[in-house]
């Protein structure tokens, strides 16, 4: 690893802003044990631990029930820990009844609990904090348009915890080094792609009616000019034939070439007659093209170019035609018309009534071997299916490369049957001219042809398609002809002659051969022989094509067959993967799904995105999908069907063993393309404005620039100062507004003039002292100094600060800053309109996500691999989806009580559609068709997730509903009621068991017994101990219990006693689920939809709980005694709007702990 000089010192800066922040700590909150529990003590401990006896030097009835500090608090928490243990009393004392026991354990453990919050309470302290890994990977892109991979970075947060809590985050000089590393990284994506300049765009247009319409006019009477030519011609050599000589000639002539009396071809042959008429005085070249105007012959298709001539709508565009003709429109242009990313136009529709074989274009490079005013140069580079109509056409938008050797010429044409085979395209039209008397009628219509480019400002552009079918019958067919059908012939010869062959040279070798041929052989020969291999692949479960590959540039998708690449490698930027595919008849809708991953390394696959497939074999859908390419990011990506493939060879094996091959495949891919670099921001980066404006200055004349004996070599008076302006106007906006000290500047451009008298580049030298920027304390630490002994209000540049990485998680963008700036965001009304606007804004799904995922600490969606077996449906793909399913529907909420900025364009929404309550309950779910398909709900496809209303008796709906919740109340085989009912009381009901004590007894005695869940759990519950627990919690787990570890609705359990390799034993016994129950002291309820109603009736519990996560969140700090008043305060105000989300977010944000420091 490089080491950076730099980081140490970094890193002490650090230590030294750390210790300026001063706080005013309030006295805690007092925490008293109840008395009325001093007679248990009494009665079970003080004849050992009274103020007499003191055994252990234990000394309990001094002891006070009123815990002010953390020596009283330990001693407590021993007395917890003894009795949870088993330790005490003593066995040979009379024992407390469990209830009594398990009342006493309950209120001790719920007052330690309360206890540590108040002895760690900050008393509003608000530690100076730094950009989690989130706001660092959004502050790097806003800054400089750069979106860094940051997960080299160390995870943030700590146990129970939000990653924005400073108290919890830790940095070391290492970790500096990994922030200059990476901020080096980000500035150089980011000049690489600022240097690639392209010039100003230019337009070509083509209207046919203008040029290729009066060009065909001038072409029939070409035609029927010449045709009257030979008509008169044909006079004078019809009477040469009838003299004797000649008619002799032709008798004589005749005997080697029976064409001379053909009634047509005869006149090819007028030269060699005597006193025939010169067709040079008719005007043709010679007898054959004399012969080639004879009307009988129409040679020229006059009949078809006359037929063209009398077309409608030729008045504004033209008809290609498909056999004879001007059959392409070209658009030619200047020679020197410079490199880059252009994009072709074309305007145009089909002919109604035509076949829709024929609603396709091509697009490619006109040849110019023959002299036919039709015909592409090679293969097409595109081809389009056409949609619009004349009356209502089309444009179609084809993008191109135009490099030095490109030909600065384009052809349309309609799509040419049979490859382009002319004999049979002619001998169709022939056929056809005899039905209707001119040939193939016309089915495109063009209205106007336009190249426009270079369209990229910014980047160059380049777009390449595979036609994935020769890689896969490549790989295929080698694989089955060299190994399977190759390894089969050869063992059978060392079979039959006891000869060595190749690679074969034993008969166990040669006898595995043959059989892996008879068992996989026919599941390759049936894909090779499928008519659809022929003109795509197929995605499979067996081996044969299992994934199919986008390879960028240098990647290739396999070693069997290299492809030639449009450019050796692509620079960093944004890109687009594009694939068509269909789902085969007959095929389950279940495996309609193709997951997109990226292929780092061999047989890696980092999943991206799954699609449902509602595409057919006769008409495929397309799917792009943006990718990010950074440096050193993978260039090669993978398509395979939605499926877990650790069960492919079990899958494979049952569908051979039932049908003698492998299992059909359900996935049918036409073709794969990617394109980019694209650029898609409005506005330049901070740094790239910064940079640009620097390279203009820089080009100024030279006049202004000369040398001094003081410059560094290659230095100018002018690159100085402009290096400086570039260092501090980076850093100002790295700050965050903040002006950075002059002192840190000069050091900084030591450093650039250091790199400039190592011999680089202005370009080069700059990038150095950009990253140490990036890695400094004005930019990682979010920076609200203080140093007075009490809290003082936020300005309206820190307020603008912790605003915006509140709800975007990243920094405050230009109208943020404009408020600040103007000293007005601190007044209710504005602060009121942006919290709006920032909710609103796409980039709060950075608040959604990250506040969420911590808050019902979904990261345990992710602890535990499902049983494939069991489970078969749940696979990442669908783990990624009901995640979710959970983030949509809350952002539908915190989005819904907005009021909208733009009131005459967007539907007014009211509170109530926003209400927090709806997380508990609700008559819909947030699904796309992935998800849809794994509840079994009908009639919604697609990849994007929408709002579906449901039946009144669906279990779905809120939380309790969602498959991600209950999957994390599971440990990837079995549901448990214990981690279902625990999450349920700490996030929905705000009543948080205490921690599990340590040395929980284990039931050895139910050791491999056949019990259901609820059998075994109750027989937990008879140790007190566990009962003062598991008596809240169990009985809200049991009625989830209709759901099974994935989240799939059920109504029967089993279980079946495993031995130590995992192996089930015995018989298997299932019951009837048994979802009812009761609340510990409190009411009952039938089932699962009772029990969700009781839940749904406590909302204002769960508004208190999330209130108090979302102060955690927003400020920084662990929620403590010091910030009940607040969220009191928050409830209340949200209470009164109908606990709308959105509310919550504008009563925290307008109070006065958000404004202060």
């Amino acid at each position: 690893m490089t080491r950076f000089p730099l980081a140490h010192a970094l890193a002490h800066a650090v230590i030294v802003a750390l210790t300026l922040v001063t706080y005013a700590v309030g006295n805690p909150p007092e925490v008293r044990f109840p008395a009325k529990h001093r007679a248990f003590l009494q009665q079970h401990c003080f004849d050992c631990h009274d103020s007499a006896t003191q055994e252990g030097q234990v000394n309990l009835e001094s002891l006070s029930f009123r815990i002010i500090n953390i020596e009283q608090a330990e001693l407590w928490q021993k007395i917890l820990n003894s009795l949870n243990a088993g330790e005490m009393p003593p066995e040979d004392v009379t024992q407390p009844n469990n209830a009594d026991k398990a009342d006493f354990l309950d209120a001790l453990a719920q007052t330690m609990v309360r206890a540590r919050q108040a002895l760690s309470d900050s008393g509003g302290k608000i530690t100076m904090r730094r950009l989690n890994r989130r706001e660092y990977r959004n502050t790097i892109k806003q800054l400089t348009g750069v979106q860094l991979d940051v997960g080299t970075l160390p995870a943030d947060g700590g146990s129970g915890t939000f990653d924005t809590v400073g108290s919890s985050q830790f940095i070391s000089s290492d970790q500096f080094e990994q922030y200059l590393q990476l901020g080096r990284s980000a500035i150089d994506e980011a000049l690489e792609r600022q240097r690639a300049q392209t010039p100003s765009s230019q337009a070509f247009r083509l209207e046919p009616e203008t040029t290729i319409n009066p060009a065909n006019e001038k072409e029939v009477a070409a035609i029927e000019d010449a045709q009257r030519r030979f008509t008169r011609w044909q006079v004078g050599v019809d009477q040469a034939a009838k003299l004797p000589k000649n008619q002799a000639k032709i008798e004589e002539i005749s005997q080697q070439d029976a064409s001379i009396k053909h009634p047509i071809h005869f006149y090819r042959h007028s030269d060699l007659l005597d006193d025939a008429p010169d067709p040079k005085d008719y005007g043709f070249s010679d007898a054959a093209k004399a012969a080639s105007s004879n009307p009988q012959w129409d040679r020229a298709q006059l009949a078809y170019h006359k037929h063209y001539l009398t077309l409608p709508h030729r008045d504004r565009g033209t008809y290609l035609k498909l056999a004879h003709g001007t059959g392409r429109v070209v658009v030619t242009v200047n020679e020197d018309l410079p490199p880059g990313k252009y994009l072709l136009r074309v305007r145009t529709g089909v002919v109604p009534g035509s076949p829709s074989a024929r609603h396709f274009i091509q697009i490619g490079h006109p040849q110019r071997q023959v002299p036919r005013n039709r015909g592409l140069a090679g293969q097409p580079l595109s081809t389009h299916q056409v949609s619009g109509t004349i009356q209502q056409p089309e444009i179609i938008e084809i993008p191109l490369e135009m490099r030095p050797e490109t030909p600065r010429e384009f052809a349309i044409q309609e799509k040419q049957p049979n490859n382009g085979n002319l004999k049979a395209l002619w001998d169709a039209h022939n056929r056809l001219k005899q039905k209707n008397g001119y040939g193939h009628p016309p089915a495109i219509w063009i209205d106007w042809v336009e190249l426009v480019g270079p369209i990229d400002a910014t980047n160059k552009r380049w777009k390449q398609r595979r036609e994935v079918e020769l890689h896969a019958n490549r790989k295929v067919g080698g694989t089955y002809n060299g190994y399977f059908k190759g390894g089969h012939d050869k063992a059978q010869a060392f079979l039959q002659t006891g000869k060595p062959q190749k690679g074969m040279v034993d008969e166990q070798e040669a006898k595995f051969r043959i059989r892996q041929f008879e068992e996989q052989g026919p599941t390759y020969r049936r894909y090779l022989d499928d008519p659809l291999t022929q003109s795509g692949s197929f995605l499979t479960i067996a081996d044969c094509n299992k994934e199919e590959f986008i390879a960028l540039p240098p990647e290739h998708p396999t070693g069997w067959l290299k492809t030639e690449h449009v450019v050796p490698n692509l620079p960093p930027g944004e890109y687009k993967l594009r694939f068509r595919l269909g789902a085969i008849p007959g095929t389950p809708s279940d495996r309609h799904f193709v997951d997109l991953g990226a292929v780092p390394e061999k047989n890696a696959f980092n999943q991206i995105a799954t699609f449902q497939i509602t595409g057919s074999i006769d008409q495929p859908q397309t799917i792009e999908v943006p990718v990010q390419l950074a440096k050193n990011s993978p260039r090669k990506f993978a398509l395979r069907e939605k499926r877990d493939p650790k069960l492919d060879n079990q899958r494979d094996r049952a569908a051979r063993k039932a049908t003698g091959v492998g299992p059909v495949p359900a996935l049918w891919i036409d073709w794969v393309e990617w394109e980019g670099p694209f650029s898609h921001q409005v506005e330049a980066s901070p740094l790239q404005a910064i940079i640009a404006d620097n390279t203009r200055r820089l080009k100024q004349p030279n006049a202004t620039r000369e040398k001094t004996s003081a410059s560094p070599i290659g230095e100018s008076n002018f690159e100085l100062p402009q290096a400086r302006a570039t260092i501090t106007e980076f850093a100002r906006a790295a700050f965050r507004g903040v002006k950075p000290d002059r002192a840190f500047i000069d050091k900084l451009v030591a450093i650039y003039q250091t790199r400039r008298q190592a011999g680089e580049s202005f370009d080069a030298a700059i990038r150095t002292p950009l990253s140490v920027i990036l890695a400094s304390p004005g930019f990682l630490y979010l920076n609200e100094p203080s140093d007075e002994s009490q809290p003082r209000p936020l300005n309206d540049r820190e307020l603008a600060v912790r605003l915006a990485y509140f709800l975007w998680s990243g920094p405050p963008d230009a109208e943020l800053l404009q408020l600040a700036n103007d000293n007005q965001l601190h007044l209710p009304k504005i602060l009121e309109q942006q919290v709006d606007r920032l909710i609103a804004d796409p980039r709060s799904d950075e608040f959604v996500a990250g506040f969420v995922h911590q808050w019902l600490e979904m990261e345990r969606l992710d602890f535990f691999q499902f049983d494939a077996n069991l489970y078969q449906d749940f696979d990442e793909s669908t783990r990624a989806a009901t995640r979710q399913e959970v983030y949509h529907s809350f952002a539908h909420l915190l989005r819904c009580g907005v009021v909208p900025q733009d009131a005459e364009s967007k539907s007014p929404t009211t509170t109530e559609q926003g209400r927090i309550g709806k997380l508990l309950k609700s008559d819909y779910v947030f699904v796309n068709g992935l998800l849809a398909n794994y509840y079994g709900m009908e009639g919604v496809s697609g990849d994007a997730f929408r709002k579906i209303n449901l039946p009144a008796d669906s279990p779905r709906g809120g939380l309790l509903g969602m498959a991600a919740i209950h999957a994390m109340g599971s440990d990837g085989i079995v549901s448990s009621p214990v981690e279902r009912g625990a999450w349920v009381l700490r996030y929905l009901l705000n009543d948080p068991p205490p921690p599990a004590p340590p040395n929980v007894p284990q039931i050895s005695r139910l050791e491999g017994q056949v019990l259901t869940a609820r059998e075994r759990l109750l027989a937990h519950q008879q140790e007190p101990q566990c009962a003062s627990c598991h008596r809240k919690i169990d009985p809200i787990g049991f009625g989830l219990e209709n759901f099974n570890a994935a989240g799939k609705w059920r109504t029967e359990d089993s279980y079946q006693a495993r031995d130590n390799r995992g192996r089930g034993v015995g018989k298997r016994q299932t019951w009837t689920i048994d979802p009812s129950g009761a609340f510990h002291q409190g009411p009952e309820f039938n089932g699962y939809q009772q029990l969700r109603d009781r839940i749904a009736e406590r909302e204002e519990d769960f508004a208190r709980g999330f209130t108090e996560h979302l102060i955690e969140y927003a400020l920084g700090r662990s929620f403590g005694f010091t910030d009940k008043a607040l969220a009191d305060e928050i409830v209340t105000s949200a209470r009164g709007k109908d606990f709308a989300v959105s509310q919550f977010i504008h009563a925290l944000v307008q109070s006065k702990a958000f404004q202060t420091k």
